[in-house]
């Protein structure tokens, strides 16, 4: 009997139609009125993995598949007045091999001459890797325009923080010459009036500091609107020499409302790291995934309680190439499911925290298109370090 047929000895026609179903590059399992499987294909095999020999005239429900056909079979049964098919998209699963993956399903009847329903057909497709491409497609054109906004936001701050921090300054030695004629007379002042004996030397001492309040937050107020515009920019379609220190203090800069809250910041950067070539938006991107998730690592030790911990970057030469690490003193990564943080959707967030992309991406940029290595090292209840290692 060929191992993709039904369960009962085909006719030329019954052969045809295995050999048929066996080509056939999409899941296909047949199911008779009780359950029961009469068709499993090659593809049935290598989604579900489940041999034909352990399948066929087995009631699908006890074959301890985890998904969800045998629900939605029980569906389709309630539909039994209806002769369309049933499909369902991105239907989670679990694949060989502890993978957590998406089918998408199609499910119809088969019905005799006499209307009786004789069976069911399932259609299934592993749209994993294509969803996954699909949301860092819609990732993507979400970053560049946020991007976009944040270059357009970033000029319309700087230049009214140009003429502020201008006049700032202007204010401030015009004071410090102001009080070059004031002090030598503040004596017979203070003596004359007994409010200015009391006012001017406060004035004189906290005019020049609020000013040079006013500068540093100026100041401040510039670093954050140029990281804006570096860290937005779209950047090169090709690899080009980047400085990969100077990418890490831009993105911590734009990040600093997602971890400042819940960790205190440390930056090691080795001084006169070599260039490294980059797609340097792509990398800020990797930098961005890996501190937000060290930020929410934190945040699920310390909670609401107004501690903080520390999330520490680092980046040294290494191996013919640059390193970057960024750790975190979070909870630790279980070792359960060590094995999958770099599977696409796979996440312990909460739903609407976390997408399951994030790492994916980072690994995609790191090993795909920079041929570089992404590990980490962890444990439990003590924290987790991400290491990124990029070739020269």
């Amino acid at each position: 009997m060929d191992p993709h047929s039904t369960i009962s000895l085909p006719s030329d026609l019954h052969l045809h139609q295995a050999r048929a179903a066996s080509a056939i590059p999409s899941l296909l399992i047949g199911v008779d009125p009780e359950g029961r499987i009469t068709r499993w294909n090659r593809e049935a095999e290598r989604t579900l993995g489940r041999p034909w020999q352990e399948a066929l005239g087995a009631p699908l429900e006890e074959l301890g598949l985890e998904w969800p056909g045998t629900g939605f079979l029980r569906e389709l049964a309630r539909h039994h007045a209806s002769d369309l098919p049933l499909q369902r998209d991105n239907v989670r699963f679990r694949a060989p091999g502890g993978r957590e993956a998406l089918l998408n399903l199609v499910l119809a009847q088969l019905q005799g001459g006499d209307g009786r329903i004789t069976g069911f057909l399932i259609f299934g497709l592993d749209v994993t890797e294509r969803r996954a491409l699909e949301i860092q497609l819609a990732q993507t054109q979400k970053l560049e325009s946020m991007g976009r906004l944040a270059a357009g936001i970033a000029h319309e701050i700087n230049t009214p923080t140009q003429y502020i921090s201008d006049n700032t300054h202007f204010l401030q030695e015009a004071f410090e010459s102001l009080c070059a004629l004031v002090r030598p007379a503040a004596g017979a002042l203070v003596g004359s009036d007994a409010d200015a004996s009391s006012e001017l030397p406060y004035l004189l001492e906290e005019i020049p500091r609020a000013i040079r309040q006013s500068l540093e937050g100026l100041d401040r107020v510039t670093r954050i609107a140029r990281a804006m515009k570096e860290f937005s920019h779209p950047g090169s379609s090709s690899r080009a020499p980047g400085d990969l220190n100077r990418i890490v203090e831009n993105t911590v800069t734009v990040a600093r409302n997602e971890w400042k809250y819940v960790a205190e910041l440390a930056l090691d950067l080795e001084r006169g790291l070599p260039a490294v070539p980059c797609l340097s938006n792509e990398i800020a991107q990797v930098v961005l995934n890996l501190v937000v998730n060290a930020a929410h690592a934190i945040a699920d030790v310390v909670g609401q309680s107004g501690a903080k911990g520390t999330i520490t970057i680092r980046t040294r030469s290494a191996e013919g190439g640059v390193e970057l690490t960024v750790s975190d003193t979070g909870p630790g990564i279980p070792e359960a499911i060590r094995p999958r943080i770099f599977e696409p959707f796979f996440t312990t967030k909460e739903p609407g925290r976390g997408t399951g992309q994030g790492l994916v991406f980072c690994r995609c940029v790191v090993v795909d298109k920079h041929q570089g290595t992404i590990g980490f090292e962890t444990a439990v209840g003590q924290g987790t370090s991400f290491r990124v290692w990029l070739p020269l």
